[in-house]
């Protein structure tokens, strides 16, 4: 597939990113979504929630970086280019 296909589907990085931000988040949140043992104490079900998230971040920890690092450069971006409106 040549990268411009992705182009098809997303008018813009930042629309690529923001679309895979918005599944890796959707699949975190289905663990508070789910029951997790409805005659599970709350400690336990707290735990369960905490091992995923850690189990999470220790599979995708470089990937998960990345699109944060990428989100924060684009909000900082944005701010740079309010602040040099105000500015003119």
């Amino acid at each position: 597939m040549a990268v411009a296909t992705i182009y098809n589907y997303f008018a813009s990085k930042e629309e690529i990113l923001l679309s895979i931000f918005r599944r890796e988040f959707e699949q975190r949140m289905q663990i508070f979504r789910n029951p997790l043992g409805c005659n599970l104490p709350v400690l336990d079900k707290v735990k369960e929630i905490l091992q995923d998230q850690f189990s999470q971040l220790s599979e995708k920890g470089d990937f998960l970086a990345f699109l944060i690092e990428e989100r924060v450069n684009q909000n900082r971006d944005f701010a740079l280019n309010s602040l040099a409106c105000t500015r003119r």
